[in-house]
């Protein structure tokens, strides 16, 4: 859990410096290289994709693109599962696996569930 408390400080410093409007999401990910990533989502509700895919490019520059820890804090605070379309970006390029752990809210603080816990991943 530690890697996740490093990985939601940071996120909610950037959600702070961002100009966060209502839908932004800011992607925080550990890479199973041990390299952590950051992202501000402006605009989830796009179909441009264009903060998402720049964040997957990132990845694949750095030859990093499979994905260990991975949350995403919303605007509002919550912390939730990203878009569809940005899983689905997420997937084509493999960089969620069945093991990739999630941090989401409960009830009772924050509960880590792995991609295949949440999603029925085929293949």
């Amino acid at each position: 859990m530690d890697a996740f408390r490093e990985m939601l400080e940071l996120a909610r410093q950037k959600m702070l410096s961002c100009n966060a409007q209502e839908h932004t999401q800011i992607i925080a990910a550990l890479s199973t290289c041990g390299n952590f990533y950051y992202k501000v989502i402006h605009n989830p509700l796009t179909e441009e994709l264009t903060d998402e895919k720049c964040f997957i490019e990132e990845l694949v520059k750095n030859q990093d693109t499979q994905l260990k820890k991975f949350i995403c804090l919303w605007a509002n605070g919550n912390i939730d599962i990203p878009s569809f379309h940005f899983r689905k970006l997420l997937c084509d390029a493999n960089c969620l696996t069945s093991e990739t752990e999630i941090l989401l809210q409960s009830v009772d603080g924050y509960i880590i569930k792995t991609y295949s816990q949440i999603f029925s991943i085929a293949g």
